[in-house]
């Protein structure tokens, strides 16, 4: 646990270490009653429960297993256990801290105990916490009192597009605090089913696009250097030659572009902390990317979807066309979109999906995690970490004495 305490990571090391040093707890004080049929404060146990306890509340975390930043292996140990010794051993984020509320048994009982209104001062909250509870617990409290009154900024029972402009200053620090739920843009099914899309979807959508770009790049070429010309022996070499010299290196040369593309857009359109006092920059925002960030868990928006994809990709093709001569473009283009499908695809298994111990994958969900719940102005990369490491944006990940599992 030394290595916890490194400056650098004195943040980040809560969501990979807790393994190590697990707690052997007793009964909860709160359990004196429990049955053989009941669990954490006498309730009801379910096989859908995961139940663990922090500050004297229950959690049900039983959800976020497979979504641990540190792996489902480190949580597994730590059911039916109290937390608050483990979570001082290891700090976690504010962001860590905003999400378990997300978890709380009994979740919407939490704001009528405390007859929270949307327009409740601040002021008003901490004093009713400091009559009610202990002093000690004022750190966990607080980050409640955070989670009520981020909480209050959006009536989350409308669609929430158009109520985020209107949080000014507020709303960069709410859309990095995530929460564990689904997130509808617009009140019309339509346009609702439209900003969401199934990860299948993708290949479906792509693979023929770039199957067109390669079957045009190959007519064009062919025309261009054979003309009407019999499929004689000196012709077929001639289309061997132009495969290897342009079809080839021009596919590659796309995937290339692709990565900075990658990179350019995650860092400075996706990351542009918009101003708090332009509601259609902010909107915008939330619309491309805030809404991972809110909702990293929501797998209907951890793909672009095709309808917004396919208007940049448009844009893309046209400036393709202006700067790339036109024997090499469409192979080019093929490129740019085999790495585009390929980002989208990888994000989503990233979050969804448990890599090999120390394979590729694994390495770029660790740093993925990282981006997402800590370190929100690093590790842009998802395909690979190139110019993160270029440009000193790479995270540096720790050496585990045990694997992480999800």
């Amino acid at each position: 646990m030394a290595a916890c305490r490194d400056k650098k990571f004195n943040n980040i090391c809560h969501l990979e270490n807790m393994n190590e040093n697990v707690l052997t707890m007793k009964n909860f004080d709160t359990c004196a009653n429990e049955t053989e049929n009941h669990n954490i404060d006498n309730t009801p146990r379910e096989t859908t429960e995961f139940l663990v306890k922090y500050r004297d509340r229950v959690y049900n975390v039983h959800n976020f297993l497979n979504n641990h930043p540190g792996g489902k292996n480190t949580l597994m140990r730590l059911k039916d256990q109290d937390l608050d010794k483990e979570l001082a051993k290891n700090p976690h984020s504010k962001s860590a801290y905003y999400l378990l509320e997300e978890f709380a048994v009994q979740h919407q009982v939490r704001y009528n105990e405390y007859e929270v209104k949307g327009k409740a001062s601040c002021m008003l909250i901490k004093l009713m916490l400091l009559v009610n509870y202990r002093l000690g617990k004022l750190f966990f409290f607080q980050n409640f009192l955070n989670f009520i009154l981020f909480q209050n900024l959006i009536n989350w029972d409308k669609p929430i597009l158009w109520q985020v402009g209107f949080m000014g200053e507020q709303y960069w620090e709410w859309v990095n605090l995530p929460v564990n739920r689904p997130i509808r843009f617009f009140q019309s099914d339509i346009l609702e089913k439209l900003s969401i899309s199934p990860w299948y979807i993708l290949p479906i959508i792509w693979l023929p696009i770039i199957t067109y770009f390669f079957y045009m790049g190959c007519v064009l070429n062919v025309s261009t250097n054979i003309g009407n010309s019999y499929f004689t022996v000196k012709n077929m070499y001639i289309l061997f030659v132009i495969t290897v010299q342009n079809i080839l290196p021009s596919f590659i040369l796309g995937l290339f572009i692709w990565t900075i593309l990658e990179y350019f857009f995650h860092r400075k359109i996706f990351h542009f902390r918009p101003p708090h006092n332009s509601k259609i920059l902010i909107t915008l925002h939330f619309l491309m990317h805030g809404n991972h960030h809110k909702a990293p868990l929501d797998d209907r928006r951890q793909v672009f979807p095709p309808i917004f994809a396919l208007f940049l990709a448009a844009i893309a093709w046209e400036i393709y066309k202006v700067i790339f001569p036109m024997t090499l473009v469409h192979f080019i283009a093929a490129g740019s979109t085999m790495g585009y499908l390929g980002y989208d695809l990888m994000h989503y298994y990233l979050h969804n999906g448990a890599p090999m111990a120390e394979s590729y994958l694994y390495i770029m969900k660790r740093k993925h995690n990282y981006h997402h719940f800590v370190h929100h102005e690093q590790g842009f990369g998802i395909t690979n970490g190139l110019w993160d490491r270029i440009l000193n944006t790479d995270l540096t990940l720790r050496k585990l004495k045990e694997p992480l599992k999800w």
